[in-house]
């Protein structure tokens, strides 16, 4: 792997660091934290406005994502919610579900019980894989050990919407793969035109990722300051040389 980086914000922490004792710590510490991550049915991302979420450790799957999950069917009357898979039904309640964003969430967990399908959470890229086939668990186990195979934080990008250097607009990384006899990992892309196309990563020299999350913490914390970059990719950049050119003071 060569010098492609995905960038990692730790902002957070380090205002963590200075945030006031008292009982109001004790009431954020309390507080669950949501955290949304990806979604992959059968080895497919599902893009949607509503993305799975992580709360204390368990994962959460939109009941608008449903009808993308083979066979589950969902039930609406007086306000109650039912789920019905293959091995049975179950009503949403505060013991299988929460309330993200005013919209239904189901626990992963019940749906392993309620349906004939069986997934895994990647701690490391922040998704969820969810099988229903045994091809579907083919590829789903493919991208896992793709995912394994990703240096440093790398993964995180599995599943999210990205920006490139010298990659116009905005990009989905909808798939991962590794191959052990070259030891080379590639991005499968989807651009906002639509357009597939795949980044080796091996290849790339100087590409940089950056996630939605990435820029929006650039943008909070860093907004009206002044920044150098060096992008050889720019013809005709001023900084498109080798540290040794520059002139020395």
């Amino acid at each position: 792997m060569k010098k492609i980086v995905l960038l990692l914000i730790t902002l957070l922490l380090m205002i963590g660091l200075g945030y006031p004792g008292g009982t109001g710590q004790a009431a954020a510490a309390a507080a669950p934290k949501y955290t949304e991550i990806s979604t992959f049915v059968d080895g497919t991302l599902m893009i949607s406005a509503s993305k799975s979420v992580l709360v204390n450790g368990l994962a959460y799957v939109p009941v608008k994502l449903l009808n993308q999950i083979p066979g589950f069917t969902v039930a609406t009357a007086a306000s109650v919610v039912t789920l019905t898979g293959s091995k049975g039904s179950a009503k949403l309640n505060k013991d299988n579900s929460i309330l993200y964003k005013n919209s239904n969430y189901v626990a992963f967990k019940t749906l392993l019980k309620l349906g004939a399908i069986d997934g895994k959470y990647a701690t490391s890229s922040y998704s969820l894989f969810i099988w229903s086939t045994e091809e579907g668990k083919i590829k789903s186990n493919s991208m896992l050990y793709a995912i394994s195979k990703l240096p440093g934080t790398m993964g995180q990008a599995v599943g999210k919407k990205v920006y490139l250097y010298a990659h116009p607009g905005s990009h989905w990384v909808t798939d991962v793969q590794y191959e052990d006899d070259t030891n080379t990992s590639t991005f499968t892309m989807l651009s906002e035109a639509g357009l597939t196309w795949t980044l080796d990563l091996d290849d790339s020299e100087t590409d940089t990722l950056y996630t939605e999350e990435n820029l929006f913490a650039f943008k909070e914390n860093f907004n009206g300051d002044s920044a150098w970059a060096v992008n050889a990719k720019i013809p005709d950049s001023p900084f498109n040389k080798k540290l040794s050119e520059f002139p020395h003071f």
